[in-house]
């Protein structure tokens, strides 16, 4: 779905809008944008200057909190191949090993349903040769505790996967 032509962005990362009726706009990072209605005041204060600089910078503090974690992780497990986005959208692409970069469907299917046994849903990308691609796209109202939490499962289900491909 297209962004409305009304819409103006709000965070750095550009995933969250707000349009003339007040309503908050979010990209859902599957291809769509969903519109939480919020209160006149709250829509008000994000059409301001101030409004918007504390939203940028929330973004990029969490998204700052969320890229070293994935770092360390990357540190951890070879399979992380690349680590791309901005603020709070990002993409982390799972490989078979980093310098061919060949992709893994079968790492992000045993990932994907790992994170999900231990209580987070990720978001990988449904393309054929592209399954082991995962958007990262945690809200605005995101706590720090709650990305180290994500972070935290995410970790593990790496881990666990590689063992269960290792086991095979």
């Amino acid at each position: 779905m297209a962004v409305p032509t009304s819409a103006a962005p709000l965070a750095a990362d550009d995933a969250f809008w707000a349009d003339a009726d007040r309503h908050l706009i979010r990209y859902s990072g599957a291809g769509a944008f969903t519109r939480e209605i919020i209160d006149r005041a709250a829509g008000s204060f994000l059409f301001t200057q101030d409004g918007r600089q504390i939203l940028d910078e929330r973004a990029r503090h969490l998204g700052g909190i969320l890229r070293q974690g994935l770092e360390r992780i990357a540190g951890r497990h070879e399979v992380v191949g690349d680590i791309r986005g901005r603020g709070l959208l990002t993409g982390v692409e799972l490989v078979t090993d980093r310098q061919s970069k060949g992709s893994s469907d079968e790492l992000g299917a045993l990932v994907t349903r790992r994170c999900l046994e231990l209580g987070l849903h990720m978001n990988i990308v449904q393309l054929p040769g592209m399954g082991g691609v995962f958007r990262i796209a945690p809200p605005l109202t995101a706590t720090e505790d709650e990305l180290a939490l994500g972070l935290a499962i995410l970790d593990q289900a790496l881990g666990d996967a590689m063992e269960r491909l290792i086991e095979g």
